[in-house]
């Protein structure tokens, strides 16, 4: 947490810094893309120089504290502040001006957008060294190459065109805090005359608008269909299906199936029940490769009704189920012809860097590693902050959060230690230079399931983090229903023949095939690794070719959610 909180004393009276020359500082040149998260100022970049100031007055004697001070006397010739204290990094003096420059831009990327120069200078001036106030300050996404080659003008241009956020609730730094798309087409959202039938209006339980629509199975194992009046043929070839629905007890779930209808047949998929969250409002997305010919021959460009189907397992128990929404979403057939292919690695182990990488290297395939932090400064993990951030900066691996202790890791764990081990994880990237996947979340196989994932958890998630990964066995789509807690098919001993089922059905525009591992083991024979199932690294080769020989592009998280 005081990774970037440290910076700031350093950086007071910002436009008036000197370097050792007694020259007034330049600025370095505005980011122009990298390995990380590259941030672009919203007009050409031009050389400033920063005024030159009055003769500095003593410094004042400072009140006592309980912590050290950070700061030195100079001592190697390295720049100064503006009353001539050398500026230093956990006690190491900063050997060149760009450093300034560096701890300049890192104490401005700390401030909500809008803000001005006398406003950054005016905060950081009155920033106290207390613990508390240190802890308030969570570091950027910038990575350590683009802050040193960041200048002030770069940073705050990026601030003022909102690129950089901060969160309202908890002042936790976010960077473009991802939301819901909007629709390509709403096919109804359950407006006053919508002329859906087999449910009724419910004007208590809504969502958008005034009403949801809202259905009962009759508790025997019968099926109801909500059903849309038939609408002018509609071209549904370039698109996937959104519905946001809400079922009381997704347990007693035996079917939930979209039904597309045109005149020559249906088009029919579904999803597991447990996909819903209990009595609450869940996204649920379908890419058009899950489907099947439910009757007749269907026509994806001449689509002209839909249905929703519940129906209940039985025993004289019914569900009850609601529709806020059925909309469509486009498939970025423009960007992924053939889908998407995400690879994440949990924990931190060293065959995540003795056998995974170079396999995933040969094939220019990146990953999201997701490592628990205690694992790797006690030394359990075999890899190092040095391997993780060669992943990042060579193979261009994105490195997101876990859990910083194993005990949280293992859970189970109340919402405070989860916020306190989360902010520590956070902050331990970020003061490591792993900025390009610090704000991305991987949640645990035993907790990471939406039978599991509390409202409270979720409503914490969202205060910390701009992605979430939870595994469902089941595939997402391009654009995920929700990012919170987004798809993923987690490796639990799946053979070969079922993971290339999983990428057929993801192998088309909209369709992601994601999965998540913990370890690999040498060759082609599936084993085991601490305890948990590791895919043979020859079979995950195989499973990866087959994939891109598909067509399916390979990127990791964060690029693939930005759509890059």
């Amino acid at each position: 947490m005081r990774a970037v909180a440290r910076f700031l004393p350093y950086a007071r009276g910002v436009d008036e810094l000197r370097g050792t020359n007694g020259e007034p500082l330049e600025l370095g040149e505005p980011i122009d893309g990298g390995p990380g998260r590259p941030i672009r100022p919203r007009r050409p970049p031009e050389r400033r120089t920063l005024p030159a100031l009055p003769a500095p007055e003593p410094a004042p004697t400072p009140d006592p504290e309980p912590t050290p001070r950070r700061y030195t006397a100079p001592s190697d010739g390295g720049p100064t502040d503006y009353l001539g204290r050398a500026i230093t990094v956990d006690g190491t003096n900063i050997a060149t001006d760009a450093e300034v420059i560096a701890a300049v831009a890192a104490a401005l990327a700390e401030l909500p957008s809008g803000v001005t120069l006398a406003s950054v200078q005016a905060a950081i001036a009155a920033a106290a060294d207390t613990d508390a106030e240190r802890e308030a300050f969570i570091p950027s996404r910038l990575s350590a190459a683009q802050l040193r080659a960041a200048s002030v003008a770069a940073v705050q241009d990026a601030i003022t065109a909102g690129t950089i956020k901060v969160g309202a609730d908890t002042g936790t730094l976010v960077q473009s805090a991802r939301s819901m798309p909007p629709p390509s087409r709403i096919i109804s959202r359950f407006a006053s005359g919508h002329g859906w039938t087999s449910g009724t209006d419910d004007t208590a339980v809504k969502l958008y608008g005034d009403r949801s629509y809202r259905g009962t199975t009759n508790g025997a194992g019968g099926s109801l269909y909500l059903s849309s009046p038939t609408f002018a043929a509609q071209d549904w070839s370039k698109s996937y299906v959104r519905v946001v629905a809400r079922i009381d007890i997704p347990t007693r779930v035996a079917t939930f199936q979209v039904w597309a209808d045109s005149a020559g047949g249906s088009w029919v998929a579904g999803w597991p029940g447990t996909l819903a969250r209990v009595d609450d409002w869940t996204v649920f997305t379908l890419p058009r490769s899950a489907f099947t010919v439910g009757t007749g021959t269907p026509d994806w460009t001449a689509i002209t009704a839909v249905r929703i189907r519940f129906q209940d397992k039985g025993g004289s128990a019914p569900i009850v189920a609601r529709l806020a929404a059925v909309e469509l979403l486009p498939d970025l057939a423009a960007t992924y012809p053939a889908g998407v292919l995400v690879l994440e690695a949990d924990d931190g182990y060293a065959n995540q860097k003795n056998l995974l990488r170079p396999m995933l290297d040969s094939l220019g395939v990146p990953c999201t590693i997701n490592p628990i932090v205690e694992r790797i400064t006690g030394g359990a993990a075999g890899i190092t902050v040095a391997d993780l951030q060669d992943m990042q900066e060579r193979s261009g691996w994105q490195i997101s959060a876990h859990a910083y202790s194993q005990a949280v890791h293992n859970g189970p764990a109340t919402a405070a230690e989860l916020a306190a081990d989360w902010s520590a994880a956070k902050a331990w990237l970020h003061a490591n230079g792993l900025h390009v996947g610090a704000d991305d979340y991987a949640l645990c196989p035993g907790s990471g399931t939406d039978a599991t994932i509390t409202p409270t958890v979720r409503a914490l998630l969202r205060n910390y983090w701009r992605s979430a990964r939870m595994f469902s066995g089941f595939q997402e789509t391009v654009v995920p229903g929700d990012v919170m807690c987004f798809r993923s098919i987690g490796y639990s001993g799946n053979g070969n023949a079922q993971l290339q089922t999983n990428i057929d059905q993801a192998a088309a525009p909209g369709g992601v095939f994601h999965l998540s591992l913990h370890d690999v083991v040498a060759g082609a024979t599936n084993g085991a690794s601490n305890g948990l199932p590791a895919i043979g690294v020859t079979n995950l080769q195989t499973v990866l070719n087959y994939a891109l020989g598909k067509g399916m592009v390979a990127r990791t998280r964060g690029d693939w959610l930005e759509g890059r």
